[in-house]
């Protein structure tokens, strides 16, 4: 018979060894400052996420409330870094300028460097305004030193053209002197235009340039007979009469320059105008064929002429728009130029 023999025990684990208390507060504590730590990071996310918020926003910012966290650090534990405050080194160097100070400077740089553009087209302009003015004023005195000098030479002429005037008619009276008589050598050499009334024509020698009415560059409407001669031919009375007018101004002193108008016996007047002067006197009677002047350019004329005129009783000579063709006048005294 087999012999049981003693039960041996039965193997089992080793178990571990449970943990002290001390332990244990020791986890607890870890366990503690790290939720402590989680809450704390989350705060500080919600106080920059509201900063901003606020920031960015036109509304008033918002107050929020956050419990305070309590730190509790177990014995025998590094404080972590998180919790370490700030130190007191500044971010920035001292002796650079904040962003402000910065902006500001270049608002500066920019309005004074638009100032001094502006300044710059302001001169530019006002340069060019002065150099047109002094050109155009001297364009001006150039164009009146022009007219002067113009003005100079027909005064010129005028005073010649009256100086041979003044010779003439001395001659002329020297031989009215030695002849004895009241016509002098010029008048008798006008017989072949005389008629047999003792009218005459007022040149000897001439060209009709223009009759009553016709048009053209020189007139719009002609009032008169140009008697086309050289400077100097002389101008003789058609018909008896007395002079009426004689030299620059009066009705006609317009353009007819230096004239003369004799009123006759029917009451009519003769006009003679553009001429180098008068040989007659205002106030003096004069015969049909007397010499009265030269022929000129006085007044506004494109050359030597003299212009004649014939204006009806109570008509004022240079009324120019009354005047009559001079065609009838002449044809009754039997004369056609």
């Amino acid at each position: 018979m087999f012999r049981l023999s003693p039960a041996r025990p039965q193997p089992r684990r080793a178990l571990i060894e449970d943990p002290d208390d001390a332990e244990k507060r020791s986890w607890v504590s870890h366990g503690l400052a790290a939720l402590a730590i989680s809450a704390l990071g989350l705060g500080v996310a919600g106080s920059v996420a509201l900063t901003s918020s606020a920031q960015n926003s036109s509304t008033p910012p918002t107050t929020v409330k956050t419990s305070q966290v309590s730190q509790s650090i177990a014995p025998n534990v590094s404080r972590p870094s998180a919790f370490d405050r700030r130190g007191s080194r500044v971010s920035r160097g001292s002796d650079r300028e904040p962003v402000a100070t910065q902006n500001h400077h270049q608002q500066n740089n920019l309005a004074q460097k638009r100032s001094d553009n502006l300044r710059q087209r302001n001169s530019e302009i006002s340069k060019a305004a002065e150099s047109a003015a002094l050109q155009n004023r001297q364009q001006k005195l150039a164009a009146e030193a022009g007219q002067a000098r113009k003005n100079a030479k027909q005064l010129a002429t005028k005073a010649e053209e009256r100086q041979q005037a003044e010779e003439r008619q001395q001659q002329a009276e020297k031989r009215q002197q030695s002849a004895g008589a009241n016509s002098n050598t010029e008048a008798a050499a006008a017989t072949t235009n005389t008629s047999s009334s003792g009218a005459a024509l007022p040149l000897s020698s001439y060209t009709v340039a223009a009759r009553f009415g016709q048009t053209g560059v020189w007139a719009r409407y002609h009032t008169g007979v140009d008697f086309s001669a050289p400077v100097g031919t002389p101008i003789h009375a058609p018909a008896a009469g007395v002079v009426t007018h004689t030299g620059f101004g009066g009705e006609a002193g317009g353009w007819a320059g230096d004239y003369i108008t004799i009123r006759h016996s029917d009451g009519t007047s003769t006009l003679y105008a553009h001429t180098g002067g008068a040989t007659v006197s205002t106030g003096q009677s004069v015969t049909a064929g007397q010499l009265i002047g030269h022929v000129g350019m006085t007044g506004r004329t494109f050359g030597p002429h003299c212009h004649f005129e014939v204006y009806p009783a109570g008509v004022t000579p240079g009324d120019v728009y009354r005047a009559i063709d001079p065609a009838g006048w002449f044809a009754a005294r039997g004369l056609h130029p």
